[in-house]
């Protein structure tokens, strides 16, 4: 098989990284080596947003060395994520959410 893409690879780090979690990536230049995420989980709740991101970046590990050039990221809470009005599909979103077509959801 292809080698995975780096959208593949990103999400497959974070996922198990933190387990039962919902990214979300968007390539801000089209060079696939600057990136944007929003990546809702449970896990989240009760933890501070640096504890948050410094295991986002944890698991992107020697990535951020290159191929990845920029990452920047929200991590939120599924009710974080709510009422900023942003679509998950996490458990704790009961709401209907507004489309979003600035960002895409790799699986």
């Amino acid at each position: 098989m292809n080698d995975p893409s780096i959208e593949n690879i990103i999400i497959d780090r974070i996922q198990a990284e933190i387990p039962a979690v919902e990214v979300t990536l968007r390539d801000m230049t089209g060079t696939k080596d600057h990136w944007e995420a929003v990546i809702i989980s449970v896990e989240f709740e009760g933890v501070r947003l640096i504890a948050r991101q410094q295991r986002v970046y944890k698991a992107l590990g020697e990535l951020m060395a290159g191929p990845i050039h920029a990452f920047t990221m929200q991590t939120l809470t599924p009710t974080e994520a709510q009422d900023k009005g942003i679509t998950s599909s996490a458990k704790d979103t009961s709401q209907p959410s507004q489309s979003d077509d600035t960002l895409i959801t790799l699986n």
